[in-house]
């Protein structure tokens, strides 16, 4: 969970990722178009496969993750 929590601070910004209760975390940030958060979305793709490819362990980081965009 903490290495999840410092991805999304890595990609979407400290000041953007909130903790919600056990592992959830929510990201929320204004005035930003649905073609910048797809942006956002792929680079923390990346960085998790990234994350995931340098720490071979039993189970890998998997995220669930939904963008919606008001």
């Amino acid at each position: 969970m903490f290495e999840c929590a410092k991805v999304l601070k890595e990609v979407f910004g400290k000041n953007h990722v909130y903790h919600i209760t056990g592992d959830e975390f929510i990201v929320l940030i204004e005035n930003k178009s649905r073609f910048d958060m797809e942006d956002l979305f792929k680079k923390f793709d990346a960085k998790l496969k990234a994350y995931n490819d340098e720490n071979v362990q039993q189970n890998n980081l998997a995220v669930a993750k939904r963008n919606r965009h008001i």
